[in-house]
């Protein structure tokens, strides 16, 4: 059981090549063009942006949620032109498990560069070290192979498989939960 754990202040986290933060309003339109994009948004089982506007309320959501001390949501940012090319963060944390849930996006000229790679490391080591997450999953479509890739390579093995347990675009899909021990970060 996490007994002191918060949220905020939101950290920022640096790597070589990226940084992840809070996104501010002024990031809106950047994340349309990420979550607006069927592409980017084919396996996360969650509405496409229709507007600008509406990447503004999820930006501020994700704040809301912070403040509750419920989830976080990274942007990630390229260090070099402050480019917002993807969200990172973990999506559901059970303090009383000490146990979270990661989840992220990237946009698809940064894909396969080992950006993502990166960036969930990071996050892993913050959650681990300094939150002392017990563990951390990871919910992907069985069909998703290279974040399944991502995730295994990253240390994650896979403790379960859901038959049709999530609808989304209309139908029902399987899902793979794979789980991170800490290890080795």
């Amino acid at each position: 059981m996490l007994s002191s754990f918060s949220l905020l202040p939101t950290p920022i986290i640096a790597t070589p090549r990226l940084e992840l933060r809070a996104m501010t309003p002024e990031d809106s339109s950047s994340l349309y063009i990420l979550r607006s994009d069927p592409v980017v948004m084919h396996f996360i089982p969650r509405p496409l942006a229709k507007t600008t506007q509406e990447a503004l309320g999820l930006i501020q959501s994700f704040q809301v949620l912070i403040e509750a001390n419920k989830a976080i949501t990274w942007g990630i940012f390229l260090r070099t032109t402050g480019a917002l090319i993807g969200t990172i963060g973990y999506v559901q944390i059970h303090p009383q498990h000490s146990r979270a849930e990661v989840g992220y996006l990237l946009g698809v000229p940064y894909q396969r560069n080992g950006f993502m790679s990166e960036a969930l490391n990071a996050v892993l080591v913050h959650g681990f070290r300094v939150w002392k997450f017990h563990t951390v999953e990871a919910i992907v479509s069985p069909n998703n192979l290279p974040s399944r890739y991502l995730l295994e390579k990253t240390g994650f093995i896979q403790e379960g498989y859901f038959k049709e347990n999530q609808f989304y675009h209309g139908q029902f899909h399987d899902s793979v939960v794979l789980t991170h021990f800490g290890e080795n970060l």
